[in-house]
């Protein structure tokens, strides 16, 4: 769909659906869904930290595209106490439907370059922000550009755009969720000459990316670190049981990795990396947790080696924190991340981790200290660090000690609360 579409001729101005004075609404916060990945629990880390600061939850609200999905049930349960609503754009749409007409005309004039079902989507989100009228929106994930340009489209007054991981410049071709890079340009560039526009990052190497991208000043994207609940990974850890049912001897090693199989995330490096740890050490096992799109693919990689009865594919698992207490080491081999939230999983649980030079781990493991940052993305490179970590166990206790007392002291919900709370404020906006 995406890639016949252009942003090219987009009108200098927009006559809003709704002058921006009248929207003094809710905050509303946007995700895609509620499936409970990384974006989904910083989500319900922030919100929690946050509802304290807004005098309790009734003026924040969360709109997301889907919630029909078998996976978005955990992550609306999850989600459901820290906001005053929680719904998503189709059940909303007899709220909106007199708006809709005059909102589909608007979008097909103003984005005519795109898609009709890119201006449908515009149209159902403007026709409910013109209903809503929220003072901000906040969209958690910078991928999906349409719900900024209905924002726009509608008036709303401030449009903040959270991005989580380097710009799609840097992630073309595979690595952008919604649209191709060149419309993701225009689109922000396009964004950007709106006042009520702004952006933020939770990375400072993906802010400088974006802005780089952008051809924007030093200081035009906020940096908003992400936040750990260590209270979330207090119970359900039982990683004895997991191995049992997996069938690993109770004291052989175990390298771990969990993450949606995607491109960004290059499984497939993870998986060549564990065949090297595998052949040089006949003790060790490995866990390779989550789904996604190269499932079957990876699947394949591991049945159809000599390993494949001790890399163990579970899929998802519902007891994570069961998984980080099964593993003695976390491996990461992504192409780009923004503040990767398995690192500080894994590192509140004392694991040392091992990651690829990606973005924002970099930010959250001190190399040699509580892990180790491999530039060379290469499995035998990789390989050799994590059977560092497994021969020099007495390293690798201090490294999870440093990482736990790391994670809970820089990356506190209050911390990310408050800055948002800041940012807000000095737009008017509580």
């Amino acid at each position: 769909m995406s890639t016949k579409e252009n942003l090219s001729s987009l009108p200098e101005s927009l006559q809003p659906l709704v002058p921006s004075s009248g929207f003094t609404g809710p905050i509303i916060w946007w995700n895609h869904h509620l499936g409970f990945g990384g974006v989904e629990r910083q989500i319900c880390a922030t919100a929690q930290a946050l509802s304290e600061k807004l005098d309790g939850k009734a003026d924040l609200q969360l709109l997301c595209e889907h919630l029909d999905s078998e996976d978005s049930t955990a992550g609306l349960e999850q989600a459901t106490p820290f906001f005053a609503n929680v719904s998503d754009i189709f059940s909303n749409a007899p709220l909106y439907r007199e708006n809709s007409a005059k909102a589909l005309r608007a979008a097909e004039q103003n984005f005519s370059g795109l898609h009709p079902v890119r201006q449908q989507l515009i149209a159902m989100y403007a026709a409910y922000f013109a209903l809503t009228k929220p003072r901000l929106l906040q969209v958690w994930n910078a991928d999906y550009i349409h719900v900024a340009l209905a924002a726009v489209l509608a008036g709303v007054p401030n449009i903040l755009m959270r991005c989580a991981s380097k710009s799609p410049g840097f992630r073309h071709p595979k690595g952008i969720e919604s649209v191709n890079d060149k419309l993701a340009h225009q689109a922000f560039c396009y964004l950007c000459r709106f006042p009520s526009f702004f952006m933020t990052a939770n990375s400072k190497e993906g802010l400088e990316d974006y802005r780089n991208w952008l051809g924007l000043p030093p200081g035009s994207i906020e940096y908003t670190p992400n936040a750990f609940v260590p209270e979330q990974w207090q119970q359900g850890k039982d990683g004895e049981s997991l191995r049992a049912s997996l069938g690993i001897p109770p004291q052989a090693p175990v390298i771990g990795g969990i993450f949606r199989f995607s491109f960004t995330k290059n499984p497939q490096l993870w998986v060549q990396t564990a065949f090297n740890i595998l052949e040089a050490n006949r003790e060790c096992y490995a866990i390779l947790a989550g789904d996604g799109e190269l499932h079957a693919e990876i699947q394949d990689m591991v049945r159809n080696s000599p390993y494949a009865s001790r890399l163990l594919m579970p899929g998802m698992l519902a007891d994570t924190a069961a998984f980080y207490d099964a593993c003695d080491v976390l491996l990461h081999t992504s192409r780009c991340e923004g503040q990767c939230n398995v690192v500080l999983e894994a590192q509140f649980h004392r694991l040392p981790v091992i990651c690829t030079d990606c973005g924002g781990p970099s930010e959250i493991i001190t190399d040699k200290k509580t892990g180790f940052i491999v530039r060379e993305h290469d499995p035998n490179i990789l390989a050799a660090h994590v059977l560092y970590a497994l021969n020099n166990p007495e390293w690798s206790a201090a490294a999870g000690e440093h990482g736990r007392a790391s994670v809970t002291r820089t990356f506190s919900p209050r911390r990310s609360a408050l800055t948002y709370f800041r940012i807000y404020s000095e737009r008017g906006c509580v």
